[in-house]
């Protein structure tokens, strides 16, 4: 991880590694700005990890994120993730069984956590906003959606 690299080398000059560290909050930045302009209420996150069925969730951008957004007293945040990362945050979880209603969330962020093609199909079908961290292999039957916004 680069921060854990950087913390590492206090000591010497690295304006590569810097210049890593300032993008990455930048993109964060960015992601905070386009969650804000969907005028959302009711946020659902796919994984907050960095990658797919991992708990390793140390200094993730998504995870700030969320809880950024969750002391907002205008936006409720949920997580969908695996269990052993779930357990772990302090945060509001949901499961699948939630998310299938659709009503716990207005914007999706679909990050690591997988989806199943039921569900891609139900969100599709009702609409909803979804912000695609170019996670999910079957983004193109969402891209279709005129609430679909791809974050690259």
């Amino acid at each position: 991880e680069v921060g854990a690299l950087k913390n590492r080398t206090e000591k010497i000059k690295l304006p590569l590694i810097d210049n890593i560290l300032k993008s990455n909050e930048e993109h964060a930045l960015r992601l905070l700005n386009l969650i804000h302009a969907t005028k959302a209420k009711k946020v659902l996150f796919c994984g907050v990890t960095f990658k797919e069925n991992v708990d390793d969730f140390r200094d993730s951008p998504l995870l700030k994120i969320a809880k950024k957004l969750s002391k907002s007293n205008d936006i409720k945040v949920k997580v969908l993730d695996y269990k052993k990362v779930t357990s772990k945050l302090n945060l509001k979880t949901t499961s699948m069984d939630n998310v299938l209603k659709l009503d716990e969330f207005d914007l999706l962020i679909l990050g690591p956590y997988k989806l199943d093609d039921k569900t891609i199909k139900q969100v599709k079908r009702k609409n909803k906003t979804v912000i695609d961290l170019l996670w999910h292999k079957e983004y193109q039957t969402l891209s279709k959606n005129s609430n679909y916004l791809r974050y690259n």
